[in-house]
């Protein structure tokens, strides 16, 4: 019986030695295939000075108003995604574009793309950390997904930072305030969006 112990013991230990040699050698031969590939494969750049960043941006922007135009699902994701890539393309070849860049993270805000929206998002508020818009359109993203202390946090800096007040943006800070409990400011932010009137810049 002790023999038989001893022999499942050194079967159990050649097996143990051969499987770790094995995981050794493929592991290597990740590493050298992955080595293989970075130091073969050429980096792939793309050259934007040719790009007529008007006509992009015209395209671009056209496709974004058709998408929230459209009452057509499937419409919508098209013009998304065709907005998407010239918006893309407007951001690669002017990365200091921070209009281009809100409305890209806006594009990836509507089609649940939150990494990439959040990440544009932020690079436009690298560019400028008090553009009212970047700020008030983050303030959106985070309503959306039910964070509503960062949808208030950046919803204030918006306005802090001079955005442009109208009827639907009291409406989203009272609706803002009231998922948070507040139902003075709530009522408050309604009362501000049922009475608001736009300034009439012209005196007319």
């Amino acid at each position: 019986m002790i023999l038989s112990q001893a022999r499942h013991i050194l079967i159990f230990s050649i097996i143990a030695v051969v499987t770790a040699f094995a995981v050794t050698i493929y592991s290597c031969g990740s590493v050298f295939a992955e080595h293989l590939i970075e130091k073969d494969t050429p980096s792939l750049s793309v050259d934007y000075s040719n790009v007529n960043l008007s006509e992009t941006k015209t395209k671009a922007d056209a496709y974004f108003e058709l998408a929230q135009r459209t009452d057509s699902n499937t419409k919508r994701a098209k013009y998304l995604q065709k907005s998407a890539s010239e918006y893309y393309i407007l951001v690669s070849a002017s990365p200091d574009d921070i209009d281009a860049c809100i409305r890209l993270a806006r594009v990836y805000d509507m089609q649940s793309r939150d990494n990439y929206a959040k990440s544009y998002f932020y690079h436009a508020l690298g560019l400028n950390a008090k553009s009212p818009e970047a700020n008030y359109y983050l303030g959106d993203f985070y309503y959306k997904r039910k964070k509503y202390i960062k949808a208030l946090e950046y919803y204030d800096k918006a306005f802090r930072y001079g955005i442009s007040p109208d009827a639907e943006k009291y409406k989203q800070l009272g609706m803002v305030y009231e998922h948070l409990g507040d139902s003075v400011r709530a009522t408050n932010y309604y009362k501000r969006a049922a009475n608001f009137k736009p300034i009439n810049i012209k005196g007319e």
